[in-house]
């Protein structure tokens, strides 16, 4: 049976039983639902302008290819477009990789890519959180845990409680039995440790310097 665009709600494990029995309108909206996620993955890992299209074309390749044994590879109890997000990120770094001067960029998405998977998968897109948003929020979610990970613990605990429990100086000074002088020196330089290791780790995610906070 075939299905029609106005059946573009059709659940993900029905679309891509579709699609692998060989269903050419499956396939054309498996493309439109999923193509925004695929070329903004592939634009976000650093592929250049002239070989965006090619990759994404790709992807697509290597989904279908060999009976469609990668996208059967898929489990329905992990959301498709964490899925899609990881092959399509390991196909554009493979590329990335093949410019040398693009390989240490390569290197780190590839570190933030593994961790992502490990803490969980990519926020489901809506109509007031397009797809775009959903890659960037996660990547930075990434990058935030990273920094603060690489921090001492005496760091991280002055960080939280000036930015997450947003305690004042003099608080933090009472809480840690300090003088204010003592606090405003150890958050000064625990903030630019956690600056320095946030940009040196991820700059293109971030215009400015993130409120600490964003970890919880």
């Amino acid at each position: 049976m075939q299905i029609s665009w106005s059946e573009g709600q059709l659940p993900e494990s029905k679309l891509i039983e579709r699609v692998i029995a060989g269903d050419s309108v499956a396939g054309e909206v498996f493309v439109s639902r999923y193509g925004r996620l695929i070329a903004y993955c592939v634009v976000r890992v650093g592929v250049l302008a002239a070989d965006r299209e090619d990759i994404s074309q790709q992807v697509y390749v290597h989904l279908w290819e060999k009976n469609y044994e990668r996208l059967k590879a898929w489990r329905e109890d992990a959301p498709l477009s964490s899925f899609l997000f990881r092959v399509t990120s390991r196909l554009a770094l493979n590329h990335v990789r093949q410019k040398t001067r693009h390989r240490e960029v390569a290197m780190l998405h590839t570190s933030a890519i593994d961790e992502w998977e490990s803490r969980g998968s990519i926020y489901p897109e809506t109509k007031e959180f397009p797809v775009e948003a959903a890659v960037e929020v996660g990547l930075q979610r990434v990058a935030l845990s990273r920094a603060l990970d690489s921090l001492s613990e005496r760091d991280i605990r002055l960080l939280l409680l000036r930015h997450w429990d947003g305690l004042s100086y003099q608080a933090i000074a009472n809480s840690l039995g300090w003088t204010i002088n003592h606090v405003g020196v150890a958050l000064s330089n625990a903030e630019c440790r956690y600056r320095k290791s946030l940009l040196a780790d991820s700059p293109e995610l971030f215009t400015q310097f993130p409120q600490v906070n964003a970890k919880k």
